[in-house]
């Protein structure tokens, strides 16, 4: 989901998440934008969630004083089980890297934090 304002860096990075996600994921909540503070008040987390089915969820946000931020969380039986908020630096998205021929777009990706 978007959060309340979004760059273009938070925009590229919830696509590039969204193409991992493959088949599973829920396109609706990436086109609209919405007024959510996940670590304040949950509950539109929580009723998205069981509205489409989602146990994963990630917001992302910029403002100000914490520019180009990402809150991914996860959810069951309804409620947040817990939430993770970092800060986004140096992004590249998966267009910029050059892909060698033995990989398929099948493949699981890896994340390094």
């Amino acid at each position: 989901m978007k959060g309340r304002k979004s760059s273009q860096t938070i925009n590229d990075l919830l696509k590039d998440i969204q193409l991992m996600k493959g088949r599973e994921r829920v396109q609706m909540l990436v086109r609209h934008t919405h007024d959510i503070v996940p670590m304040e008040d949950p509950s539109l987390i929580e009723n998205q969630s069981v509205k489409y089915d989602c146990s994963l969820f990630v917001v992302g946000n910029h403002q100000k004083k914490r520019p180009d931020n990402l809150v991914l969380g996860r959810v069951f039986d309804g409620h947040v089980l817990d939430m993770f908020e970092m800060g986004i630096k140096d992004f590249k998205s998966t267009n910029q890297f050059e892909a060698p021929k033995h990989i398929q777009a099948d493949m699981k990706p890896i994340l390094i934090f």
